[in-house]
């Protein structure tokens, strides 16, 4: 049995994401950086949050009292920062949109059903993932 981790599958998801972008752009011609390349990617929705329930459950509510979440329109955060900003943001809509439900319901509902609003990875593994599709491949033949 294949067990992967939620890494590997957000990896995964985000190279599927990376083989669209390269094949979009080799189909309308045009050629981009390597930088270029990859912020379209994170900018494309992925499939899930691949954070498991446990982490968001622990998580959450303590950035939340700490107020680290609270981060102004437009200004500039990191990666993780914003991912658990785009987290409490999901859980807000859904307690606001289901008046009795609790935290620990919403939670669930985003694990399994929200979609991300952007791939939440660091440079240095977006541009491995890059990279490891676009290296040539040699093979020695004997």
């Amino acid at each position: 049995m294949n067990k992967n981790t939620l890494i590997q599958l957000r990896d995964e998801d985000f190279t599927d994401c990376l083989r669209t972008t390269l094949r979009r752009l080799r189909d309308e011609r045009r050629y981009l950086s390597a930088e270029h390349i990859i912020a379209e990617a994170l900018a494309s929705r992925p499939r899930r949050y691949y954070l498991s329930y446990a982490t968001i459950a622990s998580r959450l509510p303590k950035l939340r009292k700490s107020g680290q979440l609270n981060v102004a329109e437009g200004k500039r955060v990191n990666r993780a920062v914003g991912q658990w900003a785009d987290i409490n943001s999901a859980v807000d809509r859904y307690l606001s949109r289901h008046k009795r439900a609790k935290v620990a319901e919403a939670i669930t509902y985003v694990v399994n059903f929200e979609r991300p609003s952007r791939f939440f990875i660091p440079d240095k593994r977006a541009r491995e993932l890059l990279y490891s599709l676009v290296r040539p491949t040699y093979s020695l033949v004997v």
